[in-house]
């Protein structure tokens, strides 16, 4: 499981892992793009918006919402760790996240079970739903929790992650 957050990471600012076994032993490859020139200066730019980076937990099954999620959060300097649903739970137990990102889906409420049984190992849980209800929004936000509407707004998001990093302890 630690290696699928590892590969989470890494696929995250645009890379790829690759294992191999070679003579009994493992070894890992890890590709990074580099920035340059403009890319670099855009991307200094873009993540000078946070004041800290968060390590985000991503809860989608939606590879284009997941993917969509990735590149706003990374663009701002954060780490996104796409996480199965299965693994979740366990997951957010055993490693630290500042904040988990968990899409909404028609089917089941376990987000709210999941959202109680993390409330004690992370700073925010962050509910993404298919449009905005200001009564869900209303009850996440007497628990600690906010409410992110889709399409994505990046004014919403980037006031969420402020609130969210006001609350993570200095490191």
């Amino acid at each position: 499981q630690e290696l699928g957050v590892c590969q989470g990471i890494i696929q995250s600012h645009g890379g790829g892992i690759r294992f191999r076994n070679h003579s009994g032993m493992a070894q890992f490859d890890v590709d990074l793009p580099l920035a340059s020139g403009a890319e670099e200066s855009t991307l200094s730019t873009e993540a000078s918006k946070s004041a800290c980076p968060l390590t985000i937990m991503l809860v989608d099954a939606d590879p284009g919402g997941q993917r969509q999620l990735v590149g706003l959060l990374s663009m701002r300097g954060h780490r996104v760790v796409p996480v199965p649903l299965e693994e979740a739970a366990d997951l957010a137990q055993r490693l630290h996240f500042d904040a988990v990102l968990w899409a909404i889906r028609a089917s089941g409420s376990r987000w709210s079970e999941f959202q109680e049984r993390i409330r004690n190992h992370t700073s925010a849980f962050v509910l993404l739903s298919d449009g905005y209800d200001p009564e869900l929004a209303r009850s996440l936000e007497e628990n600690g929790g906010f409410l992110l509407g889709r399409p994505i707004k990046e004014s919403e998001l980037d006031n969420i992650l402020r609130k969210i990093e006001a609350r993570v302890p200095t490191r």
